[in-house]
C-alpha cells in the first residue's frame, strides 16, 4: 500500500511539470519613457532565464535586463514608438492593454527671426515639443529665455536680457535638441568716440564704436538730429560727412531701431570768408543811399553782418542780414573833411568769423572845377587850397568854429570886435573889364544890421562890386548884390527883396553870386536861381585908398560893413557856373 502511493505521486508529479502556462502582463511603469530609460513589466509567465522572454515596443525589440517568473526590466529601445508592448515567451505572447507612451527628443527645424534685439518675438519651429509652456525649456546661448505660447511643433519665446549670439536649446522631459545655426542678437549701437571733434560742413568723420550694422545704408546717423550720409560702415567704424544744417551736439547712430547716442558733443565749424570792400562815390551822398553790399560766404548758415569799427564813426550802416552798406551819416561824406571812409566789418556765423576792410573812397566835388581860381576852406586859416595861390591876409581878429558838418575849427567867425571888427582879403584874383566870373559860399548870418559878404569897392581903375545882406530893420535880411565896370559908369544890381530871399539867422546857407560880362547878375540861395538884373542904378561909390584887394566880410581892406556870423568854403570860378551847377554846390553841401 505504501509502495504503490509513492508510485502514484511521482506519476502524477511528472505530468504537472509538462504544462506551460502563457505570460500575461498586468501592468508596466512607468508608462511613458524616453529611449534608453528601464520599464518594468509586471505579470506573470515570464521565464526567469532573461534570453527567454522576447520584449518588443510597438514592434521594436527590446533588451531584457532582468527576469522573473513575474516581472521583467526592459531598456525602450532605439526607435520605438508610441504603441503595445508585447512580452512572448516561447511561442506564447502577451500583449498590454494600453499604449507605452514613448519620449522623443525635441527636434528644431528652424527660427524666425535670425536675428534681433532683447525682447525680440521668436517662434521656434519642430517637433516634440511640450504643449504645456512650462514643460518647454528655451535658451539662447545659456540664457533662459520665457516661453508665452506652445504647441507640439511651436514655440514662441523672447529674447532673454543677457542673451548673446549663438545657438537656441530647446529641453523637453530631460531631452535637449540644440539649433544649427546661429541666433544673432543685435546690441544698441554704442559710440566710444569720433574724430575729428570739430569740423565744417562736408567734414569727413570717422565713428568709432560697437554693434554697427555693415551695411552702411542700415546705419542711421545724425548730427544733433540732423541726418548724415553714411559712405562706409563695418561693425566698429563707420564713416560719415557733416551734413548741411548741422549745428554743434551729440551724435546718434540708430541701427535696428536701437539708438546710441556720444557722450560729447561735435562742434560743426561753420568756415566763413569774407572780401575786401571798395568803392568810390561823389561826396556829400544823401542819408541811406545804397553802397554796395560786402562779400562774405559761408560752408554752412545765415551770415550775420556787423561795422566792428569805422572812421570816421558814424558814417556807415550795415544790414545785420544783407551786407547792403549804406549812408548813416551824410555829413561826414563831405571831401573836405574825410576824402575817404573806411570800415571793418564782420562776418559771422555761429562761432565762425571773419574780418575783412571797407574803403569808400570820397569824390571831391561834383560840377567841371575848370575855371576854379581860389579855394578858402577857413580850416584855420586863409590860404587858397588850389594851386594858384591866391592866399588871403586876415585884418582883425577871425574865431575859428565848428563848421556845418560838425569839424572843429572848420569855419570861421567874422565881425568880432565890433563894426569895424575880423575880414580878411584876398588878391584882385579877377582882372580886366565886362567880367564874368562866379563865386561860392556858406554863410551863418548872427547879425541884424547890414553885413557885406564880399566886396571891392577901393579901385578907380577896374571894376567895383560887392555881395552884401541887406539889414534887418530895412531889407529884412535880404541878399543884394552890385557890379560897376567903371566909376563912370552906373552899377547894375539885383536884390531878393521882393522875391523872398531871405537869408536866416543862426543857420547855415549856401549863396551864389554870377556875373555874366559885366552886365548880368544872377543870385543864389540854397542852389535856388532867386533873382538876376540887367538893369542900372546908382553907382558903387569907391574906397580909398586904392588897393586892388577883394575883402570877404567887408567892403573893403579898410571900411566898415562888416558880416556879423561865420562863413565857410569860398570858391571863386572865372567863368559864370550854369544853375545846375551851382544847384549841385549847394545839394553836395560843398
Amino acid at each position: 500500500m505504501t509502495v504503490f502511493s509513492i508510485i502514484c505521486v511521482l506519476s502524477c508529479k511528472s505530468d504537472d511539470d509538462d504544462v506551460i502556462l502563457p505570460p500575461k502582463i498586468s501592468n508596466f511603469t512607468p508608462a511613458l519613457a524616453k529611449v534608453g530609460e528601464e520599464v518594468t513589466i509586471a505579470g506573470s509567465g515570464f521565464s526567469t532565464i532573461v534570453t527567454n522572454n522576447k520584449v518588443n515596443f510597438n514592434g521594436v525589440a527590446a533588451t531584457v535586463n532582468k527576469a522573473t517568473a513575474t516581472s521583467l526590466s526592459v531598456t525602450v529601445p532605439e526607435g520605438a514608438t508610441t504603441g503595445k508592448i508585447a512580452v512572448k515567451v516561447g511561442e506564447l505572447e502577451a500583449t498590454t492593454a494600453t499604449d507605452f507612451t514613448v519620449v522623443l527628443p525635441p527636434t528644431a527645424t528652424s527660427f524666425s527671426p535670425k536675428e534681433g534685439i532683447i525682447g525680440t518675438e521668436v517662434i521656434i519651429t519642430g517637433t516634440n515639443f511640450s504643449t504645456v509652456t512650462t514643460g518647454n525649456e528655451v535658451k539662447f546661448n545659456g540664457i533662459a529665455a520665457t516661453v508665452s505660447a506652445a504647441t507640439s511643433n511651436s514655440l514662441t519665446v523672447t529674447v532673454p536680457e543677457g542673451a548673446t549670439t549663438g545657438k537656441i536649446v530647446i529641453k523637453v522631459d530631460g531631452q535637449e535638441v540644440m539649433s544649427t545655426t546661429d541666433f544673432i542678437v543685435i546690441f544698441p549701437p554704442t559710440i566710444s568716440s569720433f574724430s575729428p571733434e570739430v569740423g565744417a560742413k562736408d567734414t569727413e568723420v570717422i565713428i568709432t564704436g560697437t554693434n554697427f550694422s555693415t551695411t552702411a545704408a542700415d546705419n542711421e546717423v545724425k548730427f544733433n538730429e540732423t541726418i548724415a550720409t553714411v559712405s562706409a560702415a563695418t561693425a566698429t567704424s563707420l564713416t560719415v560727412n557733416v551734413p548741411a544744417g548741422a549745428t554743434t551736439g551729440k551724435i546718434s547712430v540708430k541701427v535696428n531701431d536701437q539708438i546710441g547716442v556720444s557722450s560729447t558733443n561735435f562742434r560743426v565749424e561753420q568756415v566763413v570768408t569774407t572780401q575786401d570792400f571798395i568803392t568810390a562815390i561823389d561826396e556829400n551822398p544823401t542819408a541811406n543811399q545804397n553802397l554796395g553790399t560786402v562779400s562774405a560766404t559761408t560752408t554752412d548758415g545765415t551770415i550775420a553782418y556787423a561795422l566792428s569799427s569805422q572812421t570816421p564813426s558814424g558814417a556807415l550802416a550795415i544790414d545785420a542780414s544783407t551786407g547792403v552798406l549804406t549812408v548813416a551819416d551824410a555829413n561826414l561824406f563831405d571831401y573836405e573833411r574825410n576824402t575817404t571812409v573806411t570800415a571793418t566789418y564782420t562776418a559771422s556765423v555761429g562761432q565762425s568769423t571773419s574780418q575783412s576792410t571797407i574803403t569808400i573812397n570820397l569824390n571831391d566835388l561834383k560840377i567841371d572845377s575848370t575855371g576854379l581860381i581860389a579855394e578858402y576852406r577857413l580850416d584855420g586859416n586863409v590860404q587858397d587850397a588850389t594851386t594858384h595861390g591866391n592866399h588871403g591876409s586876415e585884418e582883425g581878429t577871425l574865431t575859428s568854429i565848428t563848421d556845418r558838418h560838425g569839424i572843429t575849427n572848420g569855419a570861421y567867425q567874422f565881425g568880432m570886435g565890433g563894426f569895424n571888427g575880423g575880414h580878411f582879403t584876398i588878391p584882385n584874383i579877377l582882372t580886366g573889364s565886362n567880367l564874368s566870373f562866379t563865386v561860392s559860399m556858406w554863410v551863418n548870418r548872427s547879425g541884424t544890421s547890414f553885413g557885406t559878404l564880399l566886396g571891392k569897392n577901393n579901385s578907380t581903375t577896374t571894376p567895383l562890386y560887392n555881395l552884401s545882406i541887406k539889414g534887418g530893420v530895412f531889407g529884412q535880411n535880404t541878399l543884394e548884390a552890385k557890379y560897376q565896370e567903371s566909376i563912370s559908369s552906373s552899377a547894375v544890381s539885383t536884390n531878393t527883396n521882393t522875391n523872398g530871399g531871405v537869408i536866416n539867422k543862426d543857420i547855415w546857407t549856401h549863396v551864389a553870386l554870377t556875373v555874366e560880362n559885366g552886365s548880368v547878375i544872377k543870385i543864389y540861395i540854397n542852389g535856388q536861381h532867386i533873382e538876376e538884373s540887367s538893369s542900372n542904378t546908382s553907382s558903387i561909390n569907391p574906397n580909398t585908398p586904392n588897393y586892388e584887394i577883394i575883402a570877404i566880410g567887408s567892403m573893403d581892406k579898410g571900411n566898415g560893413e562888416r558880416f556879423f556870423g561865420a562863413m565857410d568854403d569860398i570858391l571863386f570860378f572865372n567863368k559864370v557856373l550854369t544853375d545846375s551847377e551851382i544847384a549841385a554846390l549847394a545839394a553836395d553841401n560843398f
